[in-house]
């Protein structure tokens, strides 16, 4: 899950330009658990 994230983070920052990496990367800590794929 962490590196789909770090994939993830200069996607989520260029399309919510209010965002930095930081939070990015905090509110997809937050939502992926909650996802299908990676609930246990």
């Amino acid at each position: 899950m962490e590196e789909m994230i770090e994939i993830c983070v200069p996607y989520v920052v260029e399309a919510n330009k209010d965002m930095n990496e930081d939070s990015a990367r905090k509110m997809m800590m937050e939502f992926f658990p909650t996802l299908k794929r990676w609930k246990e």
